[in-house]
């Protein structure tokens, strides 16, 4: 088989159904991908919503240490809860800064991630437009007007068969009628 003999109406077919699932691939692994990063964004926020809430406990637990004109052991009874909501306010934050740091690399990831699905899924278009296009600009056209030339010589064919089938009828039959 020669080179110039390949068939290429099959390679072009699959060069446009490569791009197809390479698309929609890209697409659902895309849309999984954005799912998750968005699912981590709300994690980061919930974690530093609680960091938040830790300190206004801490601030309130403060206030109200300061604020306090009771007995001596009130006053240290609320310090201690004042030292207990700062201890919680300060894991609850480093906690906090270390998810953050952990989910900035993930999310960075997820970005990146997003950016080759992304040049994927333009990459499968390009190839399902170029190969639809080489398949008919190439093959397909010249295939449908052979196959329009070829009923056209065949209505021809038949219209000169009938009025053939018409001259050709028996003079016995034409004085008949």
């Amino acid at each position: 088989m020669q080179i110039s003999s390949l068939p290429t109406d099959n390679l072009y077919k699959f060069i446009a159904l490569f791009g197809l699932v390479l698309t929609v691939t890209s697409l659902v692994f895309l849309d999984f991908s954005f799912d998750r990063f968005t699912t981590e964004q709300l994690k980061i926020e919930l974690v530093q919503e609680k960091s938040k809430q830790a300190h206004l406990k801490a601030d309130q637990a403060f206030r109200e240490a300061n604020a306090s004109k009771g007995g001596k052991s009130q006053s240290e009874k609320l310090w201690q809860e004042f030292k207990d909501r700062s201890f919680e306010a300060i894991d609850t934050s480093s906690n906090a800064m270390g998810m953050i740091r952990g989910q900035n690399l993930l999310g960075q990831q997820a970005l990146l991630r997003l950016d080759v699905l992304t040049v994927l899924s333009f990459v499968g278009l390009v190839c399902i437009v170029l190969g639809f296009n080489l398949w008919y600009w190439k093959l397909q056209r010249f295939i449908d007007l052979e196959i329009k030339r070829k009923s056209a010589e065949a209505l021809v064919d038949s219209d000169s068969t009938s009025a053939t089938r018409r001259t050709a009828t028996p003079r016995s039959l034409r004085s008949r009628a």
